[in-house]
């Protein structure tokens, strides 16, 4: 609910924002450019936060799972831990990769 309400909010902030860009003030945008923010921007600010309150679980969902699995494996546990952790720096440069390949399609 949360999510679809900032979204509509920036949605209406951007609208009301090109009604007070006038064509002679040299802005420089046109309408297909507005309604691109309009778009990209709304739908980033909706899965921002749609995705806020899962994340501010992680923290303690990854205490009590550390806690539990060390608690029925014992020291086994450890080498799970550190496959997690490998695979959590893999997923880091991935998503950096992925990143720079992604910025030349969202310059405007």
């Amino acid at each position: 609910m949360f999510a679809a309400k900032s979204s509509n909010a920036l949605i209406g902030l951007i609208y009301e924002k090109q009604t007070r860009i006038y064509p002679s003030n040299g802005a420089g945008f046109t309408s297909g450019q507005i309604i691109n923010f309009v778009q990209t921007d709304a739908n980033k600010m909706f899965f921002f936060a749609a995705q806020m309150a899962p994340v501010a679980n992680i923290p303690f969902l990854l205490i009590v799972a550390i806690g539990l699995l060390f608690y029925f494996l014992g020291y086994s546990f450890f080498s799970g831990l550190a496959v997690f952790i490998i695979s959590f720096y893999i997923n880091g440069a991935l998503a950096r990769k992925s990143a720079t390949y992604q910025r030349p399609y969202m310059a405007c």
